[in-house]
């Protein structure tokens, strides 16, 4: 495993050919160039975790992607679905089994 911090929340882990990027808010910094990436993962919706005027550009930059919302749980205010928060490969490229990291869910 390999981990790379770009301030504040930000973090690139890799891990046995998965590579995902998790919360690239507006207090992080380096993650912007990324390419490649199996998954952008987003904790909660903050500005220091997802920030709105990047992540539209790093999801460009990981073409091949399928882009998915966050979930509201039930009760929750959390999420009005209009931020983008995973972006996977499609199952069509990539051989991973659904469930694995990377693979879609």
């Amino acid at each position: 495993m390999r981990l790379t911090h770009f301030g504040h929340s930000c973090v690139l882990a890799e891990i046995d050919g998965a590579t995902v990027l998790f919360d690239p808010g507006n207090f992080s910094h380096g993650f912007e160039g990324i390419t490649g990436l199996d998954a952008i993962l987003i904790t909660h919706q903050h500005p220091d975790h997802a920030d709105p005027a990047r992540l539209p550009a790093l999801v460009e930059a990981n073409p091949g992607r399928r882009c998915t919302r966050i979930r509201r749980r039930r009760g929750s205010s959390a999420a009005d679905g209009r931020l983008c928060t995973r972006a996977t490969r499609s199952p069509s490229a990539t051989s991973r089994s659904p469930g694995s990291a990377g693979g879609t869910r």
